[in-house]
């Protein structure tokens, strides 16, 4: 079917949220001030995941970005990895797996859509191994404009971007496919840290492109 594309700033309105996924996974504020956005990747140990959802509730990013995420812990993301999995290929799903989800929910208090099955369930696999207090510093950079590594294949200009290149799907330093986790992971820890990736995150930026003929964008 066809959907209309909205664009803010010259940007799509996905790009602008692909870039929230990607400031909080790479602890960057600024990045989450100017999106208004925030999504996944913190997992939280369980004593910690109240103050979490307050620090969501209350806008506070410098807060929020300073939980190191489930890359930086040995072990985490290669465990977490094959249960999403499950839920992509169909092994596992709403009507198979609700009766065990939906309690674990409502005891943290969390609403469940189909975008949060996975990982709620990959974070319930693994709680009782998340350490307590994980920071880390910040990303201070700030906002210099749209990181090229925003424009995946959730978004409408990383569609039009592979259909340039010839290929079905674009993948970016942080997306958030598994196969990439895996990558991020490996990064975080062998280098000990984001420094690496956030400088590379900020070394390319995005002009604001032409709109995409809303004919052009079959989803």
């Amino acid at each position: 079917m066809q959907k209309e594309v909205k664009y803010v700033e010259g940007f799509s309105e996905s790009l602008w949220v692909s870039l929230a996924v990607k400031a909080i996974r790479m602890g960057w504020p600024a990045g989450l001030e100017k999106c208004l956005q925030v999504f996944e990747d913190v997992y939280p140990h369980r004593s910690e995941y109240a103050q979490v959802v307050d620090e969501v509730k209350a806008l506070n990013f410098e807060a929020l970005c300073s939980h190191d995420t489930r890359h930086a812990v040995p072990g985490l993301t290669e465990k977490t990895v094959p249960i999403v999995l499950e839920w992509c290929s169909g092994k596992r799903s709403q009507k198979s797996e609700g009766a065990r989800l939906y309690p674990a929910a409502r005891e943290v208090g969390i609403y469940l859509t189909w975008r949060i099955f996975s990982e709620f369930d990959a974070w319930l696999s693994v709680r009782d191994e998340v350490p307590k207090r994980r920071r880390r510093p910040i990303d201070a950079t700030g906002w210099r404009g749209m990181l090229e590594v925003a424009r995946d294949g959730h978004t409408v200009e990383g569609k039009k971007e592979a259909k340039r290149r010839g290929i079905d799907w674009l993948v970016t330093l942080l997306s958030g496919s598994e196969p990439q986790h895996l990558e991020i992971a490996r990064r975080v820890q062998a280098e000990k840290g984001w420094g690496g990736i956030r400088r590379e995150c900020h070394e390319s930026l995005l002009e604001p492109g032409e709109r995409v003929p809303q004919q052009q964008l079959l989803f």
